[in-house]
């Protein structure tokens, strides 16, 4: 492989780790992440030096942020952490992901007990 393919593999992968970030609802980490590759490419054009390559442990947190636990109300916690539902939208047996989210989120939180009124 040429090192343009490896550099296009590696954006491809850190663009999808930025996706899932956003889907987990970790959106700082996101825009922390975007920010600093966009200081590093064009920080050499502006200055001539490489000091922006400073961000470069920075541009890394997505990798660390897409393996981290979901936040319990997010879209990814929605689609695999919570576990079967009844007729009535209760849940019936939450699953240990969705334990663990709220307990390390406390300040997000959903009742379960209570379903959704259907709408008319």
């Amino acid at each position: 492989m040429t090192q343009t393919q490896v550099d296009l593999v590696v954006g491809a992968v850190w663009l999808v780790c930025v996706i899932v970030c956003i889907l987990k609802w970790k959106t700082r980490t996101a825009i922390l992440a975007i920010g600093a590759g966009i200081a590093i490419a064009v920080g050499p054009l502006i200055t001539g030096n490489y000091l922006f390559n400073l961000f470069s442990p920075i541009e890394l947190a997505p990798f660390v942020c897409a393996i981290r636990l979901a936040k319990p109300v997010s879209w990814w916690a929605k689609w695999f952490y919570w576990g079967p539902m009844g007729s009535d939208r209760r849940l019936l047996r939450p699953s240990p992901k969705l334990a663990r989210a709220f307990a390390r989120f406390p300040e997000q939180t959903t009742d379960f007990e209570k379903p959704e009124s259907p709408s008319k």
